[in-house]
């Protein structure tokens, strides 16, 4: 399971009684990151820019789990 990024808490009588998930933060920095490609006209298909998206955004959860150098 990926982590949400924007997660919305529901509310009933000041308790709080669902949370939905809303974007992953997967699928946010993957938007993020084919938005940027279709921004520089690169020759390649849609489906090559999905799928180089989604590479990208798994390598930048990958780096952002590691622990910090110290």
């Amino acid at each position: 399971m990926h982590e949400s990024a924007f997660p919305v808490p529901e509310f009933f009588d000041d308790k709080l009684i669902d949370c939905f998930p809303g974007m992953t933060k997967r699928e946010l920095f993957a938007g993020l990151a084919m938005a940027g490609m279709l921004s520089l006209d690169l020759d390649n298909t849609a489906q090559q820019l999905a799928a180089e998206a989604v590479l990208a955004a798994d390598l930048l959860i990958q780096e952002l789990n590691k622990p910090p150098a110290q």
